[in-house]
């Protein structure tokens, strides 16, 4: 029997991201499919390779200040991985400018290639121009419904307050 070794030039971090708090079982579930969809995806790719996972539960993509994501983010800068797969563009930020930012500035400089297998995009596909207006409007949109989002379970909670409902043992910060 013939066993086929991949010819592997790219370093592969796993990127995956859940801002809900959930029960632990049900949140490992998901980080368990999300990462299922990018091992599949890499199983299949003939030179990448899972140099390592990485992922944060309960912190929003609205900002970068995510453990998860600064490991990954210096494992890039050291060299140790150059290549970044994720779900989606939702999964890795959900600030617009921040994940333009990245993608335009940051990685190239870095010689990183991304990759949002769900929103079919590879960097290296790119040829040196931007991802287009698809990939600015949907950041757009996850930064829009993030900021909407909040806004609607702020006024929730207000109103629960107002009418004197329990909200929680504790009022929550930030």
């Amino acid at each position: 029997m013939i066993s086929f070794i991949k010819n592997a030039c790219y370093k592969a971090g796993l990127y995956t991201r859940l801002s809900e708090e959930s029960e632990t079982n049900r949140e490992c579930a998901t980080i368990e499919t999300q990462m299922g969809l990018l091992r599949r995806f890499v199983a299949d790719s003939d030179d990448i390779v899972v140099e390592k996972e990485y992922f944060d539960i309960s912190y929003s993509g609205t900002n970068f200040e995510r453990p998860g994501f600064k490991a990954m983010a210096e494992a890039a800068r050291s060299g140790g991985i150059n290549v970044i797969a994720v779900k989606d563009f939702s999964h890795f930020g959900r600030d617009y400018l921040e994940v333009g930012r990245y993608l335009e500035f940051i990685f190239p400089v870095m010689q990183v290639r991304f990759i949002s297998v769900n929103d079919n995009y590879d960097s290296n596909n790119q040829a040196g121009a931007t991802g287009g207006m698809g990939m600015a409007l949907k950041n757009l949109i996850y930064s829009m419904y993030s900021r909407d989002l909040a806004k609607k379970v702020r006024t929730a909670q207000h109103t629960r307050v107002k009418n004197g409902e329990f909200i929680a043992s504790f009022a929550p910060y930030g």
